[in-house]
């Protein structure tokens, strides 16, 4: 029985690893409902950076209890940063709505480019439009059964600042900021071995609902309406 202990010991560090390694499907907002692109233009999106000051894959923590816990975004097996997965979720729902939408960045690296390179990127792909953004805040939060009983709030804070560029001349039409905060609520357990469940179960599938299908889509949508109305 001890040698049982101390082997579910060794192993809990694996199974919370695996545990907040989170794939993130993402599905465009009910808001793009009825959202239509003025033109099928083509469009560049170029991730140019994340100044969230956390890890690049990063998405959220929680505490539940007496365990606190990381939780990142991967892709399949490979790591996802943040700044990546929110340029192409938002390349997605341009060619939703009727754009005919790239994105510039390396699929296989991930990683954010220069302006000047993201110019480029957009001139010899022949688009009407650049859309480069970067990321200022990005992060999911919980805390479980531990200021309110019974109640568990999970709240998502999503920044972007965005800049849509005329590629033949080169000249801003629009630059505008998103920050979108929605809090989600959740009936939480009484138990204290429950932060397990919390970690390796509905943590993740807090995190993947709030990045995947309700908060950050939102946010994502706020700047789609935005850049149609801008890039007729």
């Amino acid at each position: 029985m001890k040698r049982l202990f101390y082997l579910t010991l060794l192993a809990l560090p694996v199974f919370f690893a695996q545990a907040c390694a989170i794939t993130i499907p993402h599905h465009p907002s009910e808001a793009l409902s009825g959202i239509q692109a003025p033109a099928p233009n083509t469009i560049v999106v170029a991730d140019i950076g994340d100044t969230r000051g956390r890890g690049p894959t990063v998405i959220g923590s929680g505490v539940s209890y007496w365990l606190p816990v990381k939780y990142y975004a991967k892709e399949g097996n490979i790591a996802l940063p943040v700044s990546h997965y929110l340029a192409k979720s938002l390349t997605d729902d341009l060619n939703a709505i009727g754009f005919r939408a790239t994105l510039a960045n390396n699929p296989t690296t991930r990683l954010p480019m220069s302006p000047d390179a993201a110019g480029k990127a957009a001139r010899q792909a022949g688009a009407k439009y650049l859309v480069q953004t970067r990321t200022t805040e990005g992060i999911t939060k919980y805390w479980g059964f531990l200021l309110i009983p019974f109640i568990e709030p999970v709240w998502t804070r999503v920044g972007l600042d965005v800049d849509l560029i005329d590629v033949e001349s080169g000249e801003k039409k629009e630059s505008f900021q998103i920050n979108h905060k929605e809090v989600e609520w959740y009936f939480a357990k009484i138990f204290i071995l429950d932060a397990l469940f919390d970690a390796g179960i509905f943590g993740k599938h807090w995190h993947r609902d709030a990045w995947g299908k309700t908060v950050v889509p939102d946010a994502l949508a706020k700047a789609v309406v935005k850049i149609a109305e801008k890039a007729k």
